[in-house]
């Protein structure tokens, strides 16, 4: 399934996702019932190298530090264990 087939499917209320560095993604879903949510990913089936792995830190610790007390959705495609 393609990433925006599953985004379509699990946020039909609608998404903003962005594809980031070393082959992360990252943005905002609408979820019936919760409201907003963010996003994070690792995606494309991209193994989870340093790079990444500080990036999507960096995309939590800025959430939390926003002050946002949505949920955090976190989506994994990635070739490594």
């Amino acid at each position: 399934m393609m990433l925006d087939d599953l985004l379509t499917r699990l946020f039909p209320d609608g998404h903003a996702l962005t594809r980031g560095p070393a082959g992360t993604a990252d943005g905002t879903a609408k979820v019936d019932q919760v409201g907003d949510v963010t996003v994070l990913g690792i995606i494309d089936g991209t193994p989870l190298g340093i790079d990444a792995a500080i990036h999507l830190a960096g995309r939590v610790l800025d959430t939390v530090r926003a002050g946002a007390s949505r949920p955090i959705v976190l989506l994994i495609d990635t070739s490594s264990q």
